[in-house]
Order: C-alpha cells, then structure tokens, then sequence
C-alpha cells in the first residue's frame, strides 16, 4: 500500500498535479505515524 501510494504520489508530482501529490503525501504520513501499521497489516487491505 505505501510503495504504491510513493508511486502515485510520484506520478502526480511529474504530471504537475501537486495538490494530488500533497494529498498523498498526507496519507503515507499518516500511515506511517500509525504504531501497529505493518507489511502483515498491508496486505489485508
């Protein structure tokens, strides 16, 4: 979930989109201020 949120995140910001880019940026923060977010937990999304 996060590598793929990187990409998109990287592909808005390439597009020029950076209100996009932000927005995702704001969640690969706040998933990594989670304390029990792990790989295991990714891949029950």
């Amino acid at each position: 979930l996060i590598k793929t949120l990187k990409q998109e995140m990287e592909e808005a910001a390439d597009n020029l989109d950076y209100e996009l880019a932000a927005v995702l940026r704001d969640k690969l923060v706040e998933l990594n201020a989670l304390p029990k977010y792990s790989k295991k937990e990714t891949a029950k999304v």
